[in-house]
């Protein structure tokens, strides 16, 4: 079953500007091939029954730690559907937990941590961080269906 939506969660080497951390290669390995919980915000309070909208499955590459998403079959997850027809997200979000660093002088190396939710990110402006990005969005798959109705990018799905 293809993924309703896929990405980039972290490239390893990024710098988190907001936060000032650069992450290692290799610092999310402990969630290779893990499933968390995929909520439509990370403000929601995820410990509510309704704030989970599906589950990611986290896969580390070379490059980075990359996520597909399913999406639940229930009103909070068609709502999210009906959302993203006309307002994609752009990118992800997350929560971690379990985080060690090396300290440098300009800025601290996350060595290791752990990522227990992954959330969207819709305003391009509160991107934290820039190579975070979500590169396929199931238009078929979903049954949202713009000029295109195929298999898109977020450019795609927007239009």
């Amino acid at each position: 079953m293809a993924a309703d939506i896929s990405g980039w969660v972290v490239l390893y080497g990024e710098t988190d500007s907001r936060l000032n951390v650069r992450f290692m290669h290799g610092c999310f390995a402990k969630n290779d091939e893990m499933t968390v919980p995929l909520m439509w915000n990370l403000a929601d309070r995820w410990d509510l029954p309704d704030a989970i909208i599906g589950h990611a499955v986290l896969t580390e590459k070379e490059e980075g730690l990359y996520a597909d998403c399913y999406l639940n079959e229930d009103n909070r997850a068609k709502s999210f559907r009906e959302e993203i027809a006309s307002n994609p997200p752009i990118a992800f979000t997350f929560f971690a937990n379990k985080l060690q660093y090396a300290k440098r002088r300009r800025c601290k190396i996350l060595q290791s941590g752990y990522i227990h939710i992954i959330g969207f990110e819709f305003n391009p402006k509160k991107v934290v961080l820039k190579s975070s990005k979500i590169e396929q969005i199931n238009i078929k798959e979903m049954g949202i269906y713009g000029d295109k109705g195929t298999e898109g990018n977020v450019a795609a799905a927007a239009e």
